[in-house]
């Protein structure tokens, strides 16, 4: 399963233009999905995940603004692909019901 979050997150990052190496996307993802541990974040954990995330990627060497901006757009972009999945999964199982 985290293979799969991680290739989800170095796909993300080649479609939005950041070419960085597979391991530096593991390392800083993985930096991310710990820093979504905490307890406290906004609204669909916006916040820690774009903190841990930052950091992750800055310590690799990622500049600041890049790490902060492809985060935010990794996180909105994962927000999206959920809210399209739960409204498909929402409408097969209300077309199910109806049966």
């Amino acid at each position: 399963m985290w293979g799969l979050q991680w290739s989800v997150a170095w796909i993300l990052l080649v479609a939005m233009g950041y070419r960085w190496p597979f391991v530096t996307v593991t390392a800083g993802a993985s930096a991310a999905a710990v820093a979504n541990l905490l307890p406290f974040n906004l609204i669909g954990n916006l916040g820690t995940l774009e903190a841990g995330w930052t950091a992750a990627f800055v310590a690799l060497g990622v500049p600041v603004q890049m790490a902060a901006a492809s985060g935010l757009a990794a996180h909105l972009w994962g927000l999206i692909f959920a809210a399209f999945f739960g409204v498909l999964g929402w409408a097969a199982l209300s077309s199910m019901r109806r049966r």
